[in-house]
């Protein structure tokens, strides 16, 4: 009973570590906030969202899987030139510690390509583990009760970027703004 036990463990461990994590992965070009935006902002999104990757994680997250999200995350980083990536954990059953060190490394890519780390839709036990192995709360990581809300935050600072270059590019536009226009 006990050599069936050990078997049927090993084997659901295998089977379990092959399946993938990643549920939807998507570009901030393809996919938006429910935030109502104008004409001229969703095509400034479709522009430059490209520098945005959302990864939507589901099951059970331990080193095997955990290790094969960071891959994902590591060639999504490099191949693409992202500013943001944001991981929602809305269909995540759990996690351990072993998957903890794997996000750690994550975070510490992060930091060393400027990349902003974000994280969505953490169940309360999942919160736990990350709050008691030291991994949250950490200033470089921000945290949002769901995903529509990491993306919203996300499209605003994509926004707000492009109204700052606009300003460098023409500042004739600043100048207008700064000096009225006397008769």
């Amino acid at each position: 009973v006990a050599f069936g036990l050990l078997v049927a463990s090993v084997f659901f461990v295998y089977s379990y570590s092959r399946a993938s994590c990643i549920k939807h992965s998507f570009s901030g070009s393809s996919h938006f906030s429910n935030k109502e935006r104008s004409l001229e902002q969703t095509s400034l999104l479709k522009e430059r969202g490209a520098t945005a990757h959302t990864l939507t994680l589901q099951g059970y997250l331990f080193f095997g899987t955990s290790s094969a999200i960071v891959e994902t995350c590591r060639e999504l980083i490099e191949q693409r030139k992202l500013a943001y990536l944001l991981l929602d954990f809305r269909l995540v059953q759990g996690l351990d510690a072993s998957a903890v060190l794997s996000f750690n490394k994550l975070e510490q890519l992060c930091a060393a390509r400027d990349v902003r780390l974000l994280l969505s839709g953490l169940r309360a036990e999942t919160l736990a583990v990350l709050e008691q192995t030291k991994f949250l709360p950490k200033h470089s990581i921000k945290v949002f009760a769901d995903m529509d809300h990491g993306l919203e935050w996300i499209e605003d600072e994509l926004l707000v970027a492009a109204d700052a270059e606009t300003l460098v590019e023409e500042p004739h536009v600043v100048e207008a703004l700064l000096v009225p226009d006397q008769v």
